[in-house]
């Protein structure tokens, strides 16, 4: 199957969860710049078009404060368009690390992974990583694991280095 037929594939997917939903709005968030203001337009039309109600949030920047008194609310549909990878990190970890390893399963499936990035997602998950993916401009070889904790963090990165990969520690949101 091409990249283009299963892109296609997971949109249809995601479609049919959103037709299924029981509750008939979504909340879109998207960025304040051009690009986001566009994609939020479009998200928003086309779900309207569906009958679907959608609460619309144009935001500067995704402040991790915000983005947690955003997934408080439970048993709703939230989308996130157009902040590229910065908020990633931070919504997969209020959403339990979910949203990084699914993203990944997907890149697998779409044949853009790499057997060492596949090998140390699984191993930063083994070592109890709330979530892991590749990330980059592709095929550069780099992945990022969800590591809430200096301790976590530490075991994550010390397996990884044992093994003879180059690691870099970051801190997202301060502390």
């Amino acid at each position: 199957m091409e990249m283009y037929d299963q892109l296609i594939e997971a949109m249809e997917k995601a479609i049919q969860e959103v037709k299924e939903w029981p509750e008939k709005a979504v909340q879109v968030y998207h960025h304040n710049d051009a690009d986001g203001l566009s994609s939020g337009a479009i998200l928003t039309r086309s779900f309207e078009r569906q009958g679907i109600e959608v609460r619309r949030f144009c935001m500067e920047k995704p402040y991790p404060a915000v983005l947690k008194k955003v997934y408080e609310g439970e048993g709703s549909i939230l989308i996130f368009a157009d902040f590229a990878g910065r908020i990633a990190p931070m919504i997969s970890e209020l959403n339990g690390g979910r949203n990084l390893t699914e993203n990944h399963k997907i890149l697998i499936d779409m044949e853009l992974s790499h057997e060492k990035l596949i090998y140390l997602c699984n191993l930063a998950l083994e070592k109890g990583a709330l979530g892991a993916k590749l990330t980059g401009g592709g095929m550069g070889g780099y992945m990022v694991a969800l590591t809430p904790g200096k301790d976590l963090q530490e075991s994550v990165a010390s397996a990884m280095e044992k093994e003879g990969y180059k690691v870099i520690r970051a801190t997202i949101g301060g502390n």
